[in-house]
Formats: structure tokens, sequence, C-alpha cells
């Protein structure tokens, strides 16, 4: 029977750490506002036992005619009735000070609801030497600074994404206008062509990026999760990308011992594509290129450097965000949303990803949970 209530325990389910750390900090508050309720209990106590000390020494309750039963009972109702004053006002001056915040609290968020994202709250030097409070300040200051960063973020967003869209698309409706006119020569109609049929493909990546950057925001489970060589990958997408490199006569270099990861191949495929096309594209003619594995504690570190002009430091905050591009003026190819998603799918597999820019040299680093 004791075995069988063990193996019915272990079945039930376990709180996460979250959960946990949530029930700490509810009994910590509650152990917070328990102490100040005794703190007013004990200092009602101490005022009427004071009280009556004092009337004793000044002999007042000597000077009463009759302690008769009933006068006792009247005295007794009296001093709760005092007891009881006295409670709320001390509770009233000692809980203003958290209802006032909390009324501050309210104020703030709808002042959040209305898009003033400058809002900040301040809770009072008394209050911030308790951790609860202190947390509430931080968090709710946390939630606004990222309220305002994403509206900002939203609004370059509908910036880029118009600038982006619009280009290829004046582009390709002024060649096409020329093409109609006709006194062209075949090579500068070949030219023409060629640049309708470029800015037709930069339009559909555009498209197909963002459509995978909706579909990943929206994933919440990996499927299709299957256990791979991840150094084999890492190999073919270099070989996939040869003549891009062999075209800027870059040197590549290769460090991929044999390591076996789990998830979803082709979302990982993508990020390595991604990563590898970067250095490509910001590594100067005959540059070098790196791409290495391996492995440090319980995880995969894939890193993949590339020499060149630094990213500046700048950018380096903002470079995985959705159309972020270290080039304001748009005139390098691509449209700012790799990176996002490469950093989309990395989170899906529960991994992170970095970039250093020191020296000459830009480093993105993968890691991925070795399972």
């Amino acid at each position: 029977m004791s075995e069988r209530r063990y193996d019915i325990l272990d079945k039930l389910p376990r709180p996460d750490a979250e959960t946990i750390e949530n029930r700490k900090r509810y009994a910590k508050l509650t152990a917070l506002f328990s102490a100040i309720v005794a703190v007013v209990l004990l200092t009602t106590s101490i005022i009427i036992i004071g009280g009556a000390i004092l009337l004793h020494k000044l002999k007042i309750l000597k000077k009463i005619p009759d302690l008769s039963v009933a006068s006792t009972r009247w005295a007794g109702v009296i001093v709760a009735l005092f007891s009881i004053l006295i409670g709320t006002g001390l509770s009233a001056g000692v809980m203003s000070v958290p209802l006032r915040l909390l009324e501050q609290y309210i104020d703030m968020i709808d002042r959040l609801t209305q898009g003033k994202f400058d809002t900040r709250i301040k809770i009072p030097a008394v209050l911030r030497r308790f951790r609860p409070f202190r947390e509430l300040e931080e968090s709710f200051n946390k939630l606004a600074e990222e309220l305002g960063r994403n509206e900002v973020l939203r609004n370059d967003f509908i910036h880029d994404f118009s600038h982006e869209f619009k280009t290829p698309i004046v582009s390709i409706s002024g060649f096409a206008k020329l093409l109609q006119k006709g006194n062209l020569t075949e090579e500068q109609q070949a030219e023409y062509l060629s640049i309708i049929e470029t800015e037709s493909e930069k339009l559909s990546n555009m498209a197909m990026n963002v459509l995978d950057m909706s579909k990943l925001d929206n994933v919440g489970v990996l499927t299709d999760i299957t256990r791979f060589n991840l150094s084999e990958q890492l190999r073919h997408c270099v070989l996939m990308l040869e003549k891009k490199w062999g075209e800027k006569n870059q040197e590549i270099e290769i460090d991929l011992p044999e390591y076996y990861v789990s998830g979803n191949e082709d979302m990982l495929s993508e990020v390595w594509i991604n990563l590898l096309d970067n250095a490509i594209k910001f590594s100067p003619e005959g540059g070098k290129i790196i791409v290495k594995v391996f492995q440090r504690d319980n995880s995969l570190s894939v890193e993949v450097r590339n020499t060149g002009e630094e990213i500046p430091g700048k950018d380096l905050d903002r470079i995985f965000d959705k159309f972020y591009q270290t080039d304001p003026s748009h005139a390098t190819v691509g449209n700012g949303l790799g990176l996002s998603i490469c950093k989309r799918i990395v989170e899906l597999h529960r991994g992170t990803i970095s970039v250093t820019s020191t020296f000459g040299l830009t480093v993105f680093t993968v890691k991925l949970p070795k399972v």
C-alpha cells in the first residue's frame, strides 16, 4: 500500500520554478502584512496598558465612588471602544502609505493603457527596504520601458517595411514602363528584365520572410523533431553557398567535429544559411570566414566568424530586431528579417544567440542544449 501511495505521489504534477518563486513572494508579502498588523495590535495594547497604569498612578480609579459589576462592565466597554478607535487610527496611519501607493499604481497603469510609456513609479525609500515593494517598482518600470521600446520598434517596423516594399515596386514599375516604350537595344532589354527579375525575387523573399516570422511568432511547441548530425548539416550549408563565397575569393575554414543534436532540421538549417550568408555578405573580398562547433558543459556552441568592418556598439543590442539594419540608408542587400528569424528559431530550440564584434572580427554564437 505504501509503495502504491509513493507511486501516486510521484505522478502528481510538480510545480515549476516560476510557481515556486511566486509562492515564496506571496508568503513573504503575507508575512510582511501580518507583521504590520501585529505591530498595530502590540502598539494598541501598549497604549491601553500604559493608560491604565497612568490612571492607577494618578489614583483616578480610586476616586470613582462605586465600582459595581455594572460599572465595571461599562468600563470594559469604554476600554474596548478606545482600543478599537486607537487601533483603527494606527491602522489607518500605517496602511495609508501602501494604499496611496496602490492608488498611484492603478493611475500609472491607466497612463500606460493611454500610450504614455514614459510613466515610471517610485516607491518611498522606507518601503523600498522590503523586497516585495522593491520588486514591484522594478517590474513596473521594466514593463513601461519594454512597452515604450516595443512602440518604437512597431513604428520602425511600419516605416522600414513600407520603405523596403516600396523601393522594388517603384523599380519594377519604372523599368517596365521603359520596356513598354520600346526603342531599346537587346542588351538594354536584357538588363532591364534582369533588374525586374531581381527586384521581384526581393519582394518574394521579403513576403516569405514576413510570413515565416509571423508563423514562428505563433509557434509555441516545436514539431518534426529528429536527431541528426549537426556537423554534417553545417558542412552542407557551407557547400550550398560555395558560389557566393567563391565569387568573392573568400577563405572558408571549418572546425566541425561530429556532434548530434535534436531539433527541427529544416529550421536549424535556415539559421546556419542566414548566418553564413551574412558572413559572406559583410566579409570583404578575399576575407576569411570560420565555422566551428564545440561542446561546453551541457550545450553545443556553433560559431560563425567573419573578418571585415565591425558592427557599431549601438547596433549590437538591436541587431536581432525585426527589419533593423546597421546601414540606415538600406543600401545593403536584405530586409533585416534574417537575424530575427534566426533568434526566434534558436529560442524555440531552448537555445541562445549572441554576437560580438571587435578588432575587425564579428562572431555570431548559437548555443543549443545537448540532448
